[in-house]
């Protein structure tokens, strides 16, 4: 039996990588890693650097490696639940359409008994017409007291505003302001506060 010589592992280069997990929940700390030929099974090997720079707790029995920092095990691998898709309006418009013929289907019978057991809603159109006349009549004398008030303080009422050049000039006060173009502060408050 002959031995076949396998050739020596020799690197010459290194690298720095930061890994990440398949389901990127994971991502390990910055390690050199050396770079191999291609005869290797595994395109990237972890050994004991990887476990220490990342503080790993290796569980022979358990079958788990727990990285403490993210509460991760690298050796079981949960798949990750997403989250459902919304459903597109018209899938929403769908869903509606079959909920509301669900309840009219299930609330039938219930109808039909209410349809039974109840009489029937007769408008009371006395009512109705007795408290339009009641609008109509309170609408007619509040107009007739306008009337009245305008007759009676027509001085107060003119039919018509006069032109501004017909309008008084004697001046019987006049506010003069200190700076007019003074700005004045908004208030937050409407009045002073001392009040």
């Amino acid at each position: 039996m002959s031995l076949v010589s396998v050739p020596p592992f020799v690197t010459t280069h290194w690298v720095k990588i930061r890994p990440v997990s398949l389901d990127r929940i994971f991502t390990s700390r910055m390690i050199h890693a050396l770079v191999a030929s291609d005869s290797l099974c595994f395109p990237l090997i972890l050994g004991g650097p990887f476990l220490h720079h990342n503080r790993a707790i290796v569980d022979v029995f358990k079958h788990s490696c727990m990285i403490p920092t993210f509460a991760y095990d690298l050796l079981n691998l949960h798949v990750k639940s997403c989250t459902p898709a919304m459903p597109f309006d018209k899938d929403i418009r769908v869903l509606h359409a079959n909920v509301l013929t669900e309840l009219e289907a299930r609330l039938l019978s219930q109808r039909a008994l209410i349809a039974r057991t109840s009489s029937p809603l007769l408008t009371t159109t006395a009512a109705a017409v007795t408290s339009r006349i009641n609008d109509l009549t309170r609408a007619e004398y509040l107009t007739s007291l306008d009337r009245k008030l305008h007759s009676k303080y027509s001085d107060h009422f003119p039919s018509a505003l006069p032109p501004a050049h017909q309008l008084p000039t004697d001046v019987l006060y006049r506010i003069r302001l200190r700076d007019p173009q003074k700005p004045l502060p908004p208030r937050s408050y409407p009045c002073p506060r001392k009040y």
